[in-house]
């Protein structure tokens, strides 16, 4: 199983896009051991997940999501679990945490409390813009 994950940094406000076999190794990885980019904005933070069977489908993903570059559709996503309607047939994510709206909030991953809202896959498919 593959899947693509939406990290976040309260320290630089920003959002990291990735995919692993490993989401929890991954995440502790770019908040030990990373250089680059997520070296600048540790701890990071893991907000969102989404699961693949092949790891093509979910690099697909991820470099979909990183096309955007639209931070607006990156926080719908997470915050609605999904950037399009249900209907349509889109794969619907799993939100592990939320965006602190201010600096000295704590996410509820900060605080060890997940908000997993796992929907699952409506309709088994996904679909590429």
């Amino acid at each position: 199983m593959y899947a693509v994950y939406i990290l976040y940094s309260r320290k630089i406000d920003k959002f990291y896009v990735g995919s692993s076999a490993d989401v929890s190794g991954r995440l502790r990885r770019h908040n030990n051991h990373s250089k680059g980019f997520t070296s600048a904005g540790r701890p990071w933070i893991l907000l969102y997940t989404e699961e693949f069977a092949e790891k093509q489908e979910a690099e697909t993903r991820e470099k979909q999501l990183k096309r955007w570059k639209n931070r607006e559709r990156l926080e719908a996503l997470i915050n609605k679990g999904s950037e399009h309607p249900a209907s349509a047939g889109w794969r619907i994510g799993r939100v592990v945490g939320s965006i602190p709206t201010s600096p000295t909030e704590k996410s509820s991953a900060d605080a060890g409390l997940f908000c997993l809202i796992n929907i699952g896959n409506l309709s088994g498919k996904t679909r590429d813009r």
